[in-house]
Formats: C-alpha cells, sequence, structure tokens
C-alpha cells in the first residue's frame, strides 16, 4: 500500500506491516497549494501508486522521513522523471548534476511548470508563507 502526500513524498507499508513517510532525494516538487502541485502529486500517484519500489541511498531527515533514491518498475529512476516532466526543481542544496542538467533541459523545452513566465520554488515559496507579521502592543 502506498498513500501519496505530495509531487515528492509518499507513505509505504512493508510486507513487515511497517510504515514509513519516503521523501525522493534531490528534488523539490511544488506544494500541493501552489502552482502545479496537485499536478506533480498526480503525475507521482499514477507512476508508483500500487506498485513496489525500492529505496536506495537512504537517509533520514530532520522530519524522521526516509530520504532516497526511489526506482520503480524495475529500474527507472523516478526523481528523474519527475524532473523531464516538468513538475520538479532540483532540491535547493543538492549537489546531483545529472538532475541539474535534466531540469535545465525541462526548462528550456518549457515542459510542465516550466511553462510559466516565472515559477517559485518551492523552497521559496514555503520560506514566504513562514512569516507571519505582529502587530506588537506597548
Amino acid at each position: 500500500m502506498i498513500k501519496i502526500y505530495d509531487g515528492d513524498t509518499f507513505r509505504i507499508d512493508t510486507k513487515r506491516m511497517e510504515e514509513y513517510k519516503i521523501r525522493i532525494s534531490d528534488i523539490d516538487c511544488p506544494e500541493k497549494n501552489q502552482s502545479y502541485g496537485i499536478k506533480a502529486k498526480n503525475f507521482l500517484t499514477k507512476k508508483i501508486l500500487n506498485k513496489t519500489v525500492l529505496i536506495k541511498n537512504i537517509k533520514r531527515d530532520k522530519y524522521n522521513r526516509i530520504v532516497g533514491l526511489v526506482v520503480y518498475d524495475k529500474n527507472k529512476d523516478l526523481g528523474k522523471d519527475i524532473l523531464k516532466s516538468g513538475f520538479a526543481w532540483v532540491w535547493k542544496f543538492s549537489k546531483n548534476v545529472p538532475y541539474k542538467r535534466i531540469e535545465s533541459q525541462a526548462r528550456e523545452n518549457k515542459i510542465g511548470l516550466w511553462k510559466k513566465n516565472k515559477p517559485i520554488d518551492p523552497y521559496n515559496w514555503r520560506k514566504k508563507r513562514s512569516f507571519y507579521p505582529y502587530n506588537i502592543c506597548s
């Protein structure tokens, strides 16, 4: 069983009845309430729902999610496919050069979210929404 949260995060249930929240490494998809967020989630759903996935190069992030390379349909790199389809940025702090080339090609070809004039990457979009002005009274 797989539950899709958004374009780059999902939950899997293992054969041993364990649950894990998975974050696809090196990519950052739009948030669900951001432009192209639902399309990115739907893309991920079509690719992996009710399929077996393999997670490689595993580490944990600060939210205790497993972060790794996700392989599906035997040998397909899910992160690459999401980038090729124009539904993600390469994660702001990634050093993954092949992924950066794939994102660049999607940008040049105006695929997916790159059809928009100046799409706002999710990192900056989240940053803007985490600021709440306070009215300080003395």
